[in-house]
């Protein structure tokens, strides 16, 4: 590690080597990466739930237990602090670099990852919703105007897991109005 402009600067090889090979580990380490380095901003928190929906988005086959198991990895390798969730609060990475250039070193695109101090990152929360959203509104029933956000491109393969979500909600039938 050095310092360049107040700025830490994480060089050790050895942990810029397992960072590459976490990325090579598997598919889902891949796409999480992949995601990450989309970001338009710094990220203080990445909530497990928040990535774990993106990645779904690109690939079914990706499950909880794996991204826990890859933060916490993170973790153990000085990246951040992965927080598991109790009490209401959501399982979650609180970062203490630029998870920008934490995926490029991940890709091997970069050997350095910065540090960064709490006041300069952005919090998760809606960055990563940036889409192109439309506002469908629907009478449920005559009485009841319900609206949605989608994407515009939403997919087929989208809609079915929304109308998965829809019927997996515990509403009590035969009381129709």
């Amino acid at each position: 590690m050095f310092i360049v402009q107040n700025q830490l600067i994480m060089t050790d090889i050895d942990t810029i080597n397992r960072l590459k090979s976490l990325y090579g580990e598997s598919p889902v380490n891949n796409l999480f990466f992949n995601i990450i380095a989309r970001r338009k901003n710094k990220a203080s928190i990445t909530k497990v739930d928040r990535i774990l929906g993106l990645m779904l988005n690109e690939d079914e086959n990706v499950n909880r237990g794996e991204i826990v198991r890859l933060m916490q990895e993170l973790d153990a390798l000085g990246f951040g602090r992965f927080v598991p969730g109790r009490h209401s609060k959501p399982s979650r990475m609180e970062w203490s670099v630029d998870v920008r250039e934490l995926a490029k070193a991940a890709m091997g695109e970069s050997e350095t990852v910065s540090e960064v101090q709490p006041g300069e990152l952005d919090d998760d929360h809606e960055e990563d919703t940036d889409c192109d959203v439309l506002e469908h509104k629907f009478y449920l029933r005559s009485d009841c105007l319900v609206s949605i956000k989608l994407p515009v491109d939403l997919t087929a393969a989208e809609a079915d897991r929304l109308a998965g979500f829809l019927k997996s909600l515990p509403i009590e039938s035969g009381k129709d109005l």
